[in-house]
């Protein structure tokens, strides 16, 4: 068979891929939304720090973060909507939106 195998699209890999990406840049993941489907990866919802991390996220952080997620072998394309965090213009820019009120 070799060449003739299709790989199977494995949903709930990809959705632990990107949540322990997520959790490794330290973001709350109570406070996000994780959608994985064949033609999208979704995260939406608002970008907090875990409880008990004292920094906040940076347009660096956040920037590294979405790209180490791009980079997961099988990933679709990945749509964003953070609620208080958008994208700054190109180039990875990020800006808050709101502050942090938790």
């Amino acid at each position: 068979m070799g060449s003739d195998v299709i790989l199977e699209f494995d949903k709930a890999g990809l959705y632990r891929k990107i949540r322990g990406i997520l959790a490794k840049h330290g973001a709350d993941l109570g406070a996000l939304n994780v959608i994985v489907s064949k033609a999208s990866v979704r995260i939406q919802g608002a970008l907090y720090r875990q409880p008990g991390i004292q920094s906040e996220f940076t347009p660096e952080i956040i920037d590294a973060m979405l790209r180490e997620i791009k980079a997961v072998p099988g990933a679709p394309r990945l749509e964003v909507q953070f609620d208080n965090w958008a994208p700054a213009g190109t180039g990875g820019a990020w800006k808050r939106t709101k502050p942090d009120l938790r």
